[in-house]
């Protein structure tokens, strides 16, 4: 991948969401937090892209995305009427409705929405042109969402960091505060910092696509549930990010999400 000269960063922020866990049986169970492979989706739909055309573009060999939660989140779950649908004649509904269990994303109470940050690069300039456009005139082909439509999103505020404003750390030996999430190979042994409050959760996560949906690789992902960074040593490369957010001066440390 190289290292990239400059990042997009937008908020992703709604009611409630729901990101549906790939093993999951009847029982819809969710991430935390939006995977790699929904933001795909979500950026693709942003620009306008054919569903599914999009894989081996996004992949992660060609573009890096990191996520940090910037809200405390909860889960609920919530029993919801589907049609039962065996075929289709009965999409009209004539065989009734069978009851689902729906794990939803919250955020902790105190806060009015739920909030994600998206860390994006592609090595295609003309992508990242364009994506920026629409994030700045808030012009969108497809509405976003968080997850399933049922669960509308809006993009409050995105931003470009430029060369000028970020730089690259490799391999480096001093703990550092990570503020996105972190896949758990990007850790080195007994680096992390366990810290009083911390309340550090894992989950496995799809992260590639490939032609025809089939999963590409997954990745075990470390994120604490109150949105506070993770003290520790990166394995690889850790970008340094210097930027205005609507409260204020930031300075991060992230990584992208990776096999």
């Amino acid at each position: 991948m190289g290292y990239p000269d400059k990042i997009i960063l937008f908020d992703l922020a709604g009611l409630m969401a729901h990101f549906r866990r790939f093993y999951s049986n009847s029982s819809s169970l969710s991430y935390s937090f939006p995977p790699r492979t929904t933001i795909c989706g979500l950026i693709a739909g942003i620009l306008g892209m054919p569903r599914d055309s999009y894989y081996e573009g996004f992949s992660t060999k060609r573009c890096g995305i990191g996520v940090s939660l910037r809200t405390p989140v909860r889960k609920i779950v919530q029993t919801v009427n589907y049609v039962r649908t065996k075929g289709l004649p009965e999409v009209d509904a004539s065989s009734g409705h069978t009851q689902v269990p729906l794990e939803l994303v919250q955020p902790v109470v105190g806060n009015k929405k739920l909030t994600y940050r998206i860390y994006f690069w592609h090595e295609d300039d003309r992508l990242m042109e364009k994506l920026w456009r629409q994030l700045r005139e808030r012009r969108f082909i497809y509405p976003p969402y968080l997850g399933i439509t049922e669960c509308p999103a809006e993009i409050p505020w995105a931003t470009l960091v430029g060369k000028s404003k970020m730089s690259w750390l490799s391999e480096t030996k001093k703990p550092l505060k990570i503020a996105t999430v972190v896949p758990v190979k990007r850790i080195r042994s007994e680096s992390l910092e366990l810290q009083g409050g911390l309340q550090l959760l894992k989950e496995r996560q799809p992260l590639d696509f490939a032609p025809g949906r089939s999963l590409a690789a997954v990745a075990d992902i470390l994120y604490e549930r109150n949105a506070r960074p993770l003290e520790l040593i990166p394995n690889g490369n850790v970008y340094q990010l210097f930027y205005e957010d609507l409260n204020g001066s930031r300075k991060e440390y992230g990584v992208f999400m990776e096999p």
